[in-house]
């Protein structure tokens, strides 16, 4: 606690420990102890009053755990090639701010990077990007690679925390099928013979047919 003799009043001091969540909570009896002990007016008395009722105001919550994201699209599961777009959503535990120009980057499994303005991601618990099909873009089973935040950029729930991006509680592939095939077929290697005929090996001239 901190006072000073002489004072009408005495403040005690909580510190949060990582390990602290959720709402907090006093042990009230154990408060007002402390809160009393050593008191005493300028004649030496005693105090012996009471405190009124701590819990009478709601206390804050504490929070010291990271938001956590996940992946996901509502396109419908199949095989979707250049010019194609496809909804990818990431999101999170908990409403997130976005703060730097430089935004989020969300790499695709393709090779394509999606990117998460400043404006789009604010008291938000998710956000959709448009990703179009681009020539050449392959994937068996489109999933995010990474999700990573510009050079300038925050990511933090309102208490402060930063959003944990190492890894996704869930992705694309998790749960639907998309294929990103903008592989054109290949040419045909040759001409498959089907049926019999009674000419002999050789040509046929136009004065000739197989009758």
């Amino acid at each position: 606690w901190s006072g000073t003799d002489g004072q009408t009043t005495r403040t005690l001091t909580y510190t949060i420990a990582d390990v602290d969540d959720g709402q907090a909570a006093i042990d009230e009896c154990a408060l007002e102890s402390a809160l009393v002990a050593g008191i005493t007016d300028a004649a030496g008395n005693a105090y012996t009053g009471s405190i009124a009722d701590i819990d009478s105001t709601a206390l804050p919550v504490i929070d010291t755990t990271a938001p956590t994201v996940s992946a996901s699209t509502d396109q419908a599961d199949g095989a979707y090639t250049v010019g194609e777009n496809i909804n990818v959503t990431l999101t999170f535990s908990e409403a997130v701010d976005l703060v730097g120009t430089d935004g989020l980057d969300i790499t695709l499994n393709t090779g394509e990077v999606l990117n998460v303005a400043e404006s789009n991601l604010t008291d938000a618990t998710s956000v959709t990007v448009i990703y179009s099909v681009g020539s050449g873009d392959t994937a068996a089973d489109l999933a995010v690679d990474t999700v990573a935040l510009g050079a300038n950029a925050t990511l933090l729930d309102a208490a402060g925390n930063d959003a944990d991006l190492s890894s996704l509680t869930a992705n694309i592939g998790d749960s639907d099928a998309i294929v990103i095939d903008t592989t054109a077929p290949a040419a045909p290697t040759g001409i498959a013979e089907e049926g019999t005929t009674d000419l002999a090996d050789g040509a046929l001239n136009a004065a000739e047919d197989d009758s």
